[in-house]
């Protein structure tokens, strides 16, 4: 079985339900209430959700079908009303790629993510996009071998530089995988600042978010 696949029999439907609570919570400011249910034969899971300056939701994650053995990033857009307005694939040569966390920023849309180059490498994924979804630009970040991205949350920091943490998974000798915690930061542009890969002897090292001090 592929490493970065998840299988799952799980009903491969999912519902988006947001409503002014829900939006207040994650930061997001919309007056409207609805419910909408999006059916693929693949698995799908959205990982994050951003409002752009119109009032649409652009959700991302990723979707998996079993029957190409692909794990493909995702993006969909929403209008205010929960109309669907446009979705994103984007396909790889290795099958493998998925979107963490999706940022509206001057007037563009910025996403982090996954991408697998070969079997054995990973890259930390960046893109930039336009307002009508086109890529303007797009890189590849080196991480440690043999590991790869299994979580990953992220900020804009006050110098509007990415910073990021979460963990990556390897196989282990002693477990079946070992996770480990890694922190990055990373240009808006896309260009890497600095990073740290922590190897722990403990199989579960793991980070879920990261924050800046006010002063």
């Amino acid at each position: 079985m592929d490493k970065h696949n998840h299988p799952s029999n799980m009903k491969k439907t999912f519902i988006i339900t947001l409503s002014l609570l829900v939006s207040t919570s994650i930061s997001l400011y919309s007056q409207y209430t609805f419910q909408k249910t999006i059916s693929n034969p693949d698995d799908q899971k959205i990982n994050c959700v951003t409002e752009d300056d119109g009032g649409n939701f652009i959700m991302v994650g990723y979707k998996t079908s079993l029957e190409l053995n692909k794990t493909q990033a995702y993006l969909i857009r929403l209008d205010p009303l929960g109309e669907l307005l446009d979705e994103m694939v984007l396909d790889t040569a290795q099958g493998y790629s998925m979107f963490f966390n999706v940022f509206f920023f001057n007037d563009s849309l910025f996403l982090l993510g996954s991408r697998r180059i070969d079997a054995l490498t990973a890259k930390l994924l960046y893109l930039k996009l336009d307002k009508d979804l086109v890529i303007i630009d797009e890189k590849n970040l080196g991480i440690p071998s043999d590991r790869w991205f299994a979580y990953m949350n992220s900020i804009i920091d006050s110098d509007s530089n990415f910073a990021i943490t979460g963990y990556t998974t390897r196989y282990d000798t002693v477990s079946p995988y070992n996770n480990d915690v890694f922190f990055y930061k990373l240009s808006l542009a896309g260009d890497s600042i600095n990073s740290k890969y922590i190897t722990s002897n403990y199989n579960l090292s793991m980070s879920f978010d990261i924050m800046e001090k006010s002063d």
